[in-house]
């Protein structure tokens, strides 16, 4: 929520789900082997990377594709952040 509102200025209603799904799916790959103070590190890093792609898909992304919902940078993103933040921390 607050990338959202430095990058766009106002907060959307779809801003803290997607930001609670993406702290939880980065962490998942580590939760057994990092200390408690990296968790919250390793979700801001996992909800801002999600974040970022978000911001500058249609870089990767033609017109024609279509992700709406943003599954892959909630998940795909964030999952490949939390397996990178493992070996980082762990």
């Amino acid at each position: 929520m607050f990338l959202e509102y430095i990058f766009k200025g106002k907060v959307s209603a779809y801003a803290f789900p997607c930001g609670l799904v993406c702290g939880l799916v980065v962490i998942t790959p580590g939760c057994g082997f990092v200390p408690l103070w990296s968790s919250i590190i390793i979700g801001m890093l996992g909800s801002s990377a999600s974040f970022l792609y978000g911001h500058y898909k249609h870089i990767f992304y033609n017109k024609s594709t279509e992700d709406t919902l943003d599954v892959f940078g909630c998940h795909g993103v964030s999952g490949l952040m939390g397996d990178f933040c493992t070996g980082l921390f762990a």
